[in-house]
């Protein structure tokens, strides 16, 4: 009898012990809400165990991990917040005035824009990717876009909870609803095993990830987040939730962050101590034409410059502006399109710059054309921000002024009235308070459609350039 009781003791110690050990787990990450503890290190994404585990180092560096050219400097990692916490952004108040808990505070949603979740679980076997991501275009040569994204089924995100409520997002937003049906939740994810990634990280997924307005969008809506949850590029990390091919942007992201992953380098399980869903690029606030500004803008510009060791307080010299032209011409960005045909291409690019140098002495600075995209960022932004006045036909590479120094200018070309129903150049001029022109082209003999050509009259660009001067310049005497 006595040894009876003695077992019964025994395993009701046990129980007792193993109980106390799943409710110290399971209420651990929620007690640990503040976001300032993270480490920052040097750029290697890591775990409790070491590096991140990958089936080929040789893999990892050619696909799956997102490489700095190899020029770029080392990014400035700054330690402190790019605003002051006594004026904390009206956009930052409304998320958190919004924030809706459940899973006893482990999944946090904002503003219905994203979501923080604590002590998450990734498991690639339920993150259906047909393409690892990262291979030469030359290697999938027209591929189906549909391949380059990731399903989420049931199980690709793993919460630790017994009460749980599912939140939704916009209707926009729509891959963060379709990984909130993914999530599973129970008690029992605390006892799964997986490797423990203890850095803040912020999940992307991707659209359109050659296309630099797009992807602009993309690395603000990070920055922003980053910004929210008082993290520094240095212990911000990026895990990239697609398989798209390599592009040429791919280098930016680990200039700006601390390390940039793709979701095929993960491991099978990885437990992430604070994952955010990012804000879906189509919904970001770049995208609210009508605001008077999204939040932390010119905090953007100067953490993107200092990113690639560029002055951003350069200003504009009246005595002395310079033009930098815009070209578009043809290359290959992505699979689908292996002929590199680009359509808004300037026809009679040599002409309009000998004819700004000409008829427009006055403006005393350099005249320049360039197809910018062929450049590394780098160098793309030490042009943009050495440069006073920039001029080129709609297109992604507009989203330049962002970079133009403050009180420069920017010239819009429309090849016709669909295009200069576009605002979003337009917008970024307007938030950063450049003077700003459009002229859109009426007569359809200018444009050779087989060509993708577009002929700019010059005599256009000369007026347009002197009356942008006047605008920019106007206490000066010669003007």
């Amino acid at each position: 009898m006595l040894r009876s009781t003695s077992r019964i003791y025994a395993c009701l110690m046990i129980l007792l012990v193993a109980a106390g050990i799943s409710f110290y787990v399971l209420q651990w990450p929620a007690a640990n809400g503040r976001e300032d503890d993270d480490r920052a290190h040097d750029g290697t994404w890591t775990v409790a165990g070491g590096l991140l585990p990958t089936e080929s180092p040789q893999v990892a560096g050619r696909r799956r991990r997102f490489r700095r050219s190899p020029g770029a400097p080392p990014p400035r990692r700054s330690t402190s917040l790019y605003y002051h916490k006594e004026s904390v952004p009206s956009e930052f108040q409304q998320w958190i005035s919004s924030a809706q808990r459940t899973c006893s505070g482990r999944l946090i949603g904002y503003g219905q824009e994203f979501a923080l979740l604590k002590s998450v679980v990734v498991d690639t076997e339920h993150c259906r990717c047909e393409r690892r991501g990262g291979e030469p275009i030359s290697a999938v040569v027209n591929q189906d876009e549909a391949v380059e994204y990731c399903a989420a089924d049931d199980g690709c995100f793993q919460l630790p909870c017994a009460d749980f409520q599912p939140y939704s997002f916009n209707f926009e937003n729509r891959h963060l609803n379709s990984w909130m049906g993914s999530l599973k939740t129970g008690r029992d994810v605390a006892g799964i095993d997986a490797y423990p990634v203890d850095e803040f990280t912020v999940v992307v997924q991707r659209y359109e990830y050659v296309n630099l307005y797009h992807t602009m969008t993309d690395w603000y809506n990070a920055f922003l987040v980053m910004q929210f949850f008082g993290q520094t590029p240095a212990q911000t990390n990026i895990l990239i939730f697609d398989a798209h091919p390599y592009g040429s942007l791919d280098p930016v992201w680990p200039q700006l962050f601390n390390s940039t992953v793709r979701l095929s380098a993960l491991p099978s399980k990885s437990r992430f101590r604070r994952l955010v869903w990012s804000i879906v690029g189509y919904s970001s606030p770049m995208k609210i034409f009508m605001s008077p500004c999204p939040p932390l803008f010119e905090e953007f510009r100067s953490f993107f410059l200092s990113s690639f060791d560029v002055d951003a307080d350069r200003r504009v010299d009246c005595a002395k502006l310079s033009v930098l032209f815009i070209f578009r011409r043809d290359y290959v960005a992505h699979p689908r399109n292996p002929s590199g045909f680009v359509v808004r291409k300037i026809g009679n690019e040599a002409r309009l710059i000998e004819s700004v140098r000409q008829q427009v002495p006055e403006l005393g600075g350099a005249v320049l054309g360039v197809q910018i995209d062929a450049l590394p960022m780098r160098d793309q932004l030490r042009l943009v921000v050495s440069s006073d006045i920039l001029v080129g036909v709609h297109g992604a590479g507009l989203t330049h002024a962002v970079f133009l120094p403050r009180g420069a200018a920017l010239l819009e070309l429309a090849p016709n009235v669909m295009w200069s129903a576009s605002e979003h150049f337009e917008a970024i001029a307007s938030w950063r308070r450049l003077t700003y022109r459009r002229w859109t082209n009426n007569d359809v003999l200018m444009e050779n459609e087989s060509r993708g050509t577009l002929t700019v009259p010059p005599k256009v660009v000369v007026a347009s350039l002197r009356t942008i001067r006047k605008q920019m310049c106007p206490d000066d005497a010669s003007s």
